[in-house]
């Protein structure tokens, strides 16, 4: 997410196209999220990490480390080729891991099978669309409002699952 907001719709006269000015250089705030269903099927939720550096293979395993605490349960880990993804450390850690997490990598430039893709583009078009942000306190707020509003929809979380292609886990007759 950036200092500079994705323009999303604006009105001019015809020929004169409007322009939007920030203050400031721009910058970056970068996010990893993780939406993730139970089994069983009772619930989603989304879970993110923000950092005002981009992620690398140390920060995305933290990342990890924090997914496993907040979920508290085996993870099935689905995520795309970042370059992070496939390091050496990541690689000796995810072999390090083998009693909580398995990881599936999606292919190349698979946008349309990534559900996280599918939060962030909720969250730039309703929440951060047409905004002037005068810095990154300004995005991280506006970051932590949006994601707020979507982990309060399971419906829209379900929603993203299934235009990718995942369906809805039935409920087993014992579950509640």
């Amino acid at each position: 997410m950036s200092t500079r907001p994705p323009l999303r719709t604006t009105w001019a006269r015809r020929g004169h196209t409007p322009r939007v000015v920030t203050p400031g250089r721009r910058r970056w705030l970068s996010l990893a999220g993780f939406l993730c269903y139970h089994p069983c099927g009772h619930s989603v939720l989304v879970h993110y990490t923000l950092r005002r550096k981009a992620f690398d293979t140390g920060s995305l395993i933290d990342a990890l480390r924090g997914l496993r605490r907040f979920l508290m349960a085996p993870v099935v880990l689905v995520w795309d080729n970042l370059g992070a993804h496939h390091s050496a450390g990541m690689r000796d850690f995810l072999a390090a891991q083998t009693g909580w997490l398995r990881v599936h990598a999606l292919p190349s430039y698979a946008y349309d099978l990534n559900p996280a893709d599918g939060v962030w583009g909720n969250l730039k078009a309703a929440d951060l669309a047409n905004r002037v942000n005068t810095d990154l306190d300004d995005v991280e707020h506006a970051v932590t409002r949006g994601m707020r509003r979507i982990r309060r929809r399971p419906g829209l979380l379900w929603n993203l699952l299934t235009r990718c292609g995942l369906s809805q886990p039935r409920r087993s007759p014992l579950s509640p």
